[in-house]
């Protein structure tokens, strides 16, 4: 009964977080319209609350939805982006092509795959210090020319460097090389 229990708290609080967040609701708003204290709905969001069916239905009410669904296993927040909808740059008179891996803006972080033509050069932007840079070649060899140094990253390999020094990836190899790139930004 406990452990039921406690599913069901989780449930409940997983789905007040999305519909909340759906609806565009900071929680003091949904306090307001659902006429409950901010803090009974920030106990029932953290998955300790134990709400009477009194609460649940002026939460529901709230929400614009059926109790049931606020008690339902939580609906999956997936998202497949299809190849043509990542966006892509062109870099170094089109040689060099970068894809955005990830859709959304995540604070302090990078993620690109890098394709790059035969005999391709790409100067890249240094960032602030502090930040650090891996580079994976996934198929072919890149080459990269940081501070004077030249590092050759083979199929498989991963290259760690600091990413605020400034830093070329080059492709000497006679056939398309690809990378994958996460930049991890200074906080």
């Amino acid at each position: 009964m406990i452990k039921e229990q406690k599913i069901n708290s989780w449930r409940l609080a997983i789905n007040v977080q999305n519909l909340r967040k759906k609806q565009n609701l900071t929680q003091h708003q949904l306090a307001l319209r659902s006429e409950l204290p901010r803090s009974t709905l920030s106990y029932i969001e953290s998955g300790s609350g134990n709400p009477s069916l009194h609460n649940l239905t002026r939460l529901a009410l709230a929400l614009q939805v059926s109790i049931e669904e606020l008690l339902a296993i939580p609906k999956t927040q997936t998202q497949l982006i299809k190849k043509e909808n990542i966006p892509r740059i062109m870099k170094a008179g089109g040689l060099v092509e970068v894809l955005k891996l990830f859709p959304d803006q995540l604070p302090g972080v990078e993620l690109d795959r890098l394709i790059f033509k035969p005999q391709a050069r790409m100067v890249g932007t240094p960032h602030i210090e502090g930040t650090k840079e891996y580079l994976y070649c996934l198929k072919g060899q890149i080459t990269v020319l940081i501070s004077g140094s030249r590092y050759q990253v083979e199929n498989g390999e991963v290259l760690v460097f600091q990413g605020g020094q400034p830093h070329t990836y080059l492709n000497s190899f006679s056939k398309s090389s690809e990378g994958i790139s996460l930049v991890l930004f200074s906080r």
